[in-house]
């Protein structure tokens, strides 16, 4: 069973993900010059949004107790 933010978080990585996407395959690969940096930085920003997006949702599911019924035991460590 998950809570609220869990489900709230995995909402956000899921979009995280259709951004990314989005990003890839809308990206020209016949853009020259400045546009080209532009794409790739777009899409680098798209990458790193969506890897932000899973590490929350995988810290969250690490520390919450009610997604986690053992975290107890990984405090401990």
């Amino acid at each position: 069973m998950h809570c609220l933010e869990y489900n709230r978080l995995r909402q956000c990585y899921e979009a995280a993900i259709r951004h990314w996407g989005h990003v890839i395959l809308s990206a020209d690969s016949e853009s020259l010059g400045a546009l080209a940096r532009e794409a790739a930085e777009i899409m680098q920003k798209a990458y790193t949004e969506r890897n932000a997006a899973k590490k929350r949702l995988s810290d969250h599911m690490f520390t919450c107790p009610a997604c986690n019924p053992n975290w107890w035991r990984l405090a401990d460590m």
